[in-house]
């Protein structure tokens, strides 16, 4: 007999059953996308309903009333062989046209904490959010012209802190106290969000530590049809570029030339589609 999960899997599905029991939604595991997905008559081409029918998504979260509500896909190593990445391209396209919410995972999202919580935790307790907001806002009970924004959450029940949806928080007010005490020269860091050609998000962040550079990091996150995954990618940028400066407050990493940076900058430009900056200084201020 097979495994119908493997180990990761496995711990990818008890985290999920861990989060939606909270919200009162299930968990289900290998389910075909023609029996989630609307394909009949749909207008599709006929490879996308062959694959539509022999493909499964690797998990499915579903309401109360075992309605789907969006996809998690955990991809492993095998996702980077061409086959795998065709046939993921397929499953977004169809993901996309029928407006069914993808959530595509790796081993970090369940791996990386902060302020406690996993990035697998953190995106679908805001998408749950974002849902309970919308419902008190059609009953009248939050301004109609308002918008939901994760970061401005003041306390969730069962979460310790403020704002316990930024994920960065501590962070940054580390750094307003490394600068009072005249440890870096920028009290707030600076961050570049951009997208390439596939839709991979790419994020750039910096800080000026003192006169001969600055403190430099830079990531990605695979294309996401998830909403306020953009979100998550710009407090994991902050984080990051956080840590960067620590290393080299704490002697264990390369301050990074001003010029080095600016070629960073003119690449960063070159290369992606800027979607958002934010921060300090001039460098960020060109930019707006």
């Amino acid at each position: 007999m097979k495994k119908i999960l493997n180990a990761t899997e496995a711990r990818v599905n008890e985290q999920l059953k861990k989060i939606c029991e909270e919200f009162e939604a299930h968990v289900w595991v290998k389910e075909r996308l023609a029996d989630v997905l609307k394909i009949e008559n749909s207008g599709i081409d006929n490879h996308a309903y062959s694959y539509a029918l022999k493909s499964h998504f690797d998990f499915i979260i579903s309401d109360k009333e075992f309605i789907p509500l969006f996809g998690v896909e955990f991809d492993g190593p095998t996702h980077n062989q061409a086959a795998s990445i065709e046939n993921d391209k397929i499953k977004n396209q169809l993901c996309e046209k029928f407006g069914f919410p993808l959530l595509r995972i790796r081993y970090n999202y369940l791996e990386t904490r902060a302020r406690g919580m996993d990035f697998l935790t953190w995106l679908i307790e805001v998408w749950f959010s974002e849902q309970s907001f919308n419902e008190e806002q059609q009953a009248g009970n939050i301004p109609y012209d308002e918008s939901f924004d994760p970061l401005a959450i003041l306390y969730q029940s069962k979460k310790n802190g403020a704002f316990p949806y930024r994920l960065s928080l501590p962070h940054a007010i580390q750094i307003e106290k490394l600068a009072k005490e005249g440890k870096c020269q920028e009290p707030v860091l600076s961050s570049m969000i951009a997208s390439d050609k596939e839709g991979n998000l790419r994020g750039l962040g910096f800080i000026k530590v003192n006169d001969k550079g600055y403190a430099f990091a830079e990531t990605a996150m695979r294309a996401q049809s998830f909403p306020f995954a953009s979100d998550l990618f710009d407090e994991i940028v902050q984080i990051e570029t956080h840590g960067a400066l620590l290393k080299i407050l704490n002697g264990d990493g390369d301050i990074i030339a001003p010029e080095f940076l600016d070629e960073r900058i003119k690449n960063f430009q070159n290369n992606y589609e800027l979607r958002r900056a934010s921060g300090y200084g001039s460098k960020i201020g060109d930019l707006r």
